[in-house]
């Protein structure tokens, strides 16, 4: 069974029973043949970092105390263009002491484009790939200015609670204007968010995989389902160490070009070690809080690498 279903996926077959298989399977012996098909095809084991951003977060100033309304004299500062860059340019630092390759940029309950063009304008001068997410994709043209090297893409922004036919058709249609607007009008690459959650099957596996296939995906990154999520900087993914090895193993053999990303969990669900075995290309997630100077999460990152 093992065999044909490394033909076929050396075939480029994407079989759902072959998936089902994978997902299925306790074998251990039967795991480590795939898992060595994998990495004899690894063109590249380095492990590479990228630091989240979250605006107005990085800058922000918060109330003395929420109660009573007192607000300190700093607390009535103006965001003004150099007061954001002074901010930014204090708690990324210690950016050039590690390995990175990257910064993401996420927007928190704003949806303005200044503070964007101010970050970006600053984070040009830095020798790192930026990637960003839009609240409103109608936004994109506006970044065409930009040296940018990926559209940060979440399929969850347009997904419809009311999930029949005609919405999933609507949904599919306008994913594939997005990307490929951003591909052909920009020239740049797209990260598409794959959120999971705990009980995916193989059928959603499948279906996943030939959408992005489809949609020419240059980097997935992994995140999962948090229930709990009370603020970018928590996050605590429900998956298990089994489900989520069986999910980037299925990614990464049947979608070998695109480069694997996953978040760094704080609720420490992370297995760095197997990640990076299996062929995981980037960490992200790695943070600054509100008031911190420092890189939150990096040394723990760095030491579980090293285990």
């Amino acid at each position: 069974m093992i065999k044909n279903i490394l033909k076929n996926i050396d075939n480029n077959k994407t079989n759902l029973e072959d998936i089902r298989f994978i997902l299925e399977e306790k074998n251990e012996d039967n795991m480590k043949l795939i898992i060595n098909h994998i990495q004899e095809n690894l063109n590249d084991s380095r492990i590479r970092y990228e630091c989240n951003i979250y605006y107005p977060s990085i800058y922000k100033i918060e109330d003395n105390c929420p109660t009573c309304g007192y607000r300190t004299p700093i607390s009535r500062q103006k965001y003004t263009e150099e007061f954001i860059v002074k901010n930014i340019e204090y708690k990324l630092n210690g950016l050039s002491d590690y390995d990175f390759s990257g910064i993401n940029c996420y927007n928190k309950d704003i949806t303005g484009l200044r503070e964007l063009f101010i970050i970006l304008n600053y984070l040009e001068h830095l020798s790192l790939n930026i990637n960003v997410a839009l609240s409103n994709y109608d936004n994109l043209k506006y970044l065409k200015k930009y040296e940018l090297n990926s559209i940060i893409y979440n399929p969850l922004d347009f997904s419809y609670k009311d999930n029949n036919d005609n919405n999933d058709n609507f949904n599919s249609k306008y994913e594939e204007q997005v990307i490929r607007y951003i591909k052909e009008n920009m020239s740049i690459k797209v990260t598409y968010v794959l959120t999971l959650k705990y009980n995916e099957s193989h059928h959603d596996i499948f279906n996943i995989i030939e959408r992005i296939r489809k949609l020419n995906i240059d980097y997935i990154e992994i995140r999962g389902f948090d229930p709990f999520i009370d603020s970018p900087e928590e996050y605590n993914p429900q998956y298990s160490k089994e489900f989520i090895l069986k999910i980037i193993i299925l990614l990464r053999l049947y979608l070998p070009d695109v480069e694997l990303k996953i978040q760094y969990a704080t609720n420490e669900n992370n297995y760095l070690e197997d990640y990076i075995k299996l062929g995981i290309n980037t960490i992200t997630g790695i943070y600054t809080k509100n008031m911190g100077k420092k890189l939150e999460n990096i040394d723990k990152i760095q030491e579980l690498e090293k285990k």
